[in-house]
């Protein structure tokens, strides 16, 4: 049995989405900390174990039957965030056979202040001694191309990562290479993967990329991290987001986001989802109708900055 701990957001509820068409749901445990979260998962036709106020022993019981065990990312669940040495222990404890865990790109020497939480991890999973897998994921070019719709408002691709190169794929890439990791045969190494996106690309590549399919004029404009964090708090993002956005963006500059391996595509089988591709998507139901409107022409890369 595969159970997949904590599974909020996109990436989470693919991989379950993936797992469950591939095992059966007889196959698979979601491991949650919330009500909510279980009865969303349960009216789905899921396994679910609720992880209770008294998590350390709790959890151990929750991992009953599980061979292998997904962490997805470096907080375990709900408000027990920051343990994660006792989430690998109980999977330890509980006879776990292998652990499969999703970091960031070049954790040991990544500039993001969230890569410290996944050294954190990343060092329990040495220490427990437990088989285990550790993948270390890119950028998802989703998390860009969602700002495409603001784009074609604005005119403008905001951000303040200047020039500087981001390794992307698809989130179905990255889910893709977690499945196919998690229903190989379980082995005793203890293995690191570094899935950088076969896509690399700067901002002003992507606002020229979205007016070249659009027809429209759109620009990069750079500017400096509390500008871009303000606009970002003012365009709905709660400040914990916003400043991950900005964290990201100013950590492309210093290289953190760029990556020249080769692992993912290895794991998949494929080329990963290019710009053109990401973009196209992105587009799709917001553009009017041939003949609504005339285009602007198409800008070429610009870098405009703003002070």
């Amino acid at each position: 049995m595969i159970g997949v701990c904590d599974p909020r957001g996109p990436l989470g509820q693919m991989v379950l989405r993936s797992l469950a068409q591939q095992l059966g749901p007889d196959q698979l445990v979601a491991i949650v900390g919330h009500e909510r979260e279980a009865a969303w998962l349960r009216m789905r036709g899921l396994q679910v174990r609720l992880v209770d106020e008294d998590w350390d022993a709790t959890l151990v019981h929750s991992l009953a039957g599980v061979e292998r065990l997904l962490l997805l990312g470096p907080a375990p669940i709900g408000p027990h965030a920051g343990k994660p040495k006792a989430m690998v222990e109980a999977a330890r404890t509980a006879g776990v056979h292998q652990i499969v865990y999703t970091s960031v790109l070049h954790a040991d020497s990544s500039t993001l202040p969230v890569a410290a939480e996944h050294r954190a991890v990343e060092a329990a999973l040495r220490s427990a001694g437990v088989p285990h897998v550790v993948l270390r994921q890119g950028a998802s070019i989703e998390d860009f191309t969602a700002n495409v719709p603001a784009a074609l408002e604005f005119q403008a691709v905001l951000g303040c990562a200047g020039a500087g190169a981001i390794s992307c794929a698809s989130r179905e890439d990255y889910v893709d290479a977690i499945v196919k990791v998690l229903l190989a045969p379980i082995t005793q190494q203890h293995e690191t993967h570094e899935l950088a996106g076969g896509t690399v690309f700067t901002l002003p590549e992507l606002a020229a990329e979205i007016s070249r399919q659009s027809g429209r004029a759109i620009r990069y404009v750079h500017l400096p991290a509390r500008l871009y964090r303000a606009a970002l708090v003012d365009a709905g993002f709660v400040a914990e987001q916003a400043q991950q956005l900005v964290d990201a963006d100013s950590a492309a500059i210093d290289g953190a986001l760029r990556g020249h391996e080769r692992d993912l595509e290895g794991l998949i089988g494929r080329r990963t989802m290019d710009l053109r591709q990401a973009v196209e998507i992105a587009l799709e139901g917001c553009l009017p109708q041939a003949g609504a409107q005339d285009p602007l022409p198409p800008a070429d890369i610009d870098l405009e900055v703003c002070v």
